[in-house]
């Protein structure tokens, strides 16, 4: 009943395991190529009449969707993170810790670096829109766009409260865990298209997502290491070949892994089944690629660096999205500035003017990230104070409900919601004011682990 179903089996315990740095490695660098490609696909410009053109590059130019199944890397980042959490547990567990402190923990790691974000964008969205210094429609899309990063991190973090379940389901059930939310994913999908359900389909948020998270433990626990290359070829040809059969032969997908602007379908939003084909490719190539890459990383001249990138890519990726705003807005506002726009999205010149536009996105994100990473750290240290305490886990998960609410809310809407109280996402506001409170009285109410 306790066997997994798979013929790959565990080759360390959890304590053994030892750290792999691989996975900070992509943890750090999945998110930091999100960055890069939002700063790509910008496609505004401006027109020698004046007129502003907002444009994507995938849709200007169709050719570079196929990148996008190199750069969509939100996968890679869930399947890190669903070995760090994984071992994070384990390690808590090992140690005699309970959900409530371990959940704390990770709540303060994961949703303590969104709190400068929010702080700053609803009050100067307030402000903005009192003072009438940017067109109520342009503001309530600037809002929007630099709320993006967080629909991830609600996600994600309902993922890692659920990481005690999902683990103990893996260590059941094997492969047979994946494919029962395949399976649903699958019903789900049948359900959107042949029944014309669409509110349906996000479920496909925590069913395609906790898929790819659940594959993410077989190379926490060792069985795909085990499993050896002629797996790891079959993930990858696998994968990318099951993609070129629903995208190109079958039609059933779109062929962009990040959603175009005017296509009728997304593959990203909600995520579709092509998410799920995209990530075991890209773990097929990470393993196959493992060896090398932790050689690599042993090198003291590449791991130190590794490490500081990883303490800053967070808060890059909440981040960057409100530096190319700024930059942009300033742009169009300075005298003349409009002639830094001109090229046309995907001409030559605009190509050729990308290297010094990711630059001037890339510097305020990087004076930005010098700013908050002092919150980060203290998120950390409130982590390191939870050590050999005992929370009460039901409100934890109460305060961690609220906040991915919180988060999937300012997504959704952004920082400016016409028609609301000051024109302001209060519920969403509201849910993540109460979610901190929450938490905040259970750590306060935290004891000391009787031994």
């Amino acid at each position: 009943m306790t066997a997994p179903t798979s013929t790959l089996k565990p080759t360390t315990t959890p304590a053994a395991a030892g750290r792999d740095r691989v996975v900070d490695l992509l943890r750090a660098v999945s998110l930091l190529v999100v960055a890069l490609g939002h700063w790509l696909l910008a496609g505004l410009w401006v027109a020698p009449d004046g007129a502003v053109h907002v444009e994507h590059l995938l849709a200007a130019q169709p050719w570079t969707q196929w990148l996008t199944w190199g750069a969509q890397v939100i996968g890679l980042f869930m399947l890190a993170g669903a070995y760090a959490n994984a071992t994070s547990w384990r390690n808590h567990v090992a140690r005699g810790g309970g959900y409530g402190a371990w959940l704390a923990g990770r709540f303060h790691r994961l949703l303590g670096p969104t709190l400068p974000l929010v702080a700053v964008w609803l009050p100067l969205a307030w402000l903005l829109g009192r003072s009438g210094v940017v067109a109520a429609d342009v503001l309530r899309e600037a809002t929007r766009v630099v709320a993006v990063p967080l629909w991830f991190l609600a996600v994600y973090v309902l993922l890692v409260a659920a990481t005690p379940r999902l683990l103990a389901w893996h260590d059941r059930l094997g492969v047979r865990a994946v494919l029962l939310l395949v399976g649903a994913a699958v019903g789900v999908e049948l359900l959107t298209r042949g029944l014309g359900l669409p509110v349906v389909g996000w479920l496909q948020f925590p069913l395609v997502w906790g898929a790819v998270h659940q594959l993410g433990f077989f190379w926490q626990d060792g069985r795909l290491r085990a499993a050896g290359r002629r797996c790891w070829w079959a993930l990858t040809v696998g994968g990318f070949g099951g993609l070129v059969l629903v995208t190109r032969v079958l039609d059933l997908y779109p062929l962009s892994m990040v959603g175009v602007p005017g296509d009728e379908r997304s593959n990203n939003t909600p995520p579709s089944l092509a998410i799920l084909l995209l990530a075991a490719a890209h773990l097929g190539v990470v393993m196959l690629a493992h060896g090398r890459l932790s050689g690599w990383l042993r090198r003291p001249r590449v791991w130190h660096p590794t490490g500081r990138l990883g303490a800053m890519a967070m808060s890059v990726y909440l981040w960057h999205l409100t530096a190319m705003v700024a930059v942009l807005g300033v742009a169009l506002l300075l005298p003349g500035g409009s002639r830094l726009l001109a090229a046309p999205t995907g001409t030559a010149a605009w190509w050729a003017a990308r290297p010094l536009w990711l630059a001037a996105f890339a510097v305020p994100t990087l004076v930005v990230v010098r700013l908050v990473l002092p919150v980060e750290r203290a998120t950390v240290a409130a982590v390191g104070k939870l050590r050999g305490r005992r929370v009460e886990a039901a409100p934890v998960v109460a305060a961690t409900l609220l906040a991915c609410a919180a988060m999937a809310g300012f997504a959704g809407q952004g920082f400016t919601v016409p028609g609301a109280p000051a024109d302001l996402p209060v519920v969403a506001a509201g849910c993540l004011a109460g979610g901190l409170v929450i938490i905040a009285n259970a750590v306060r109410s935290a004891r000391p682990v009787r031994g």
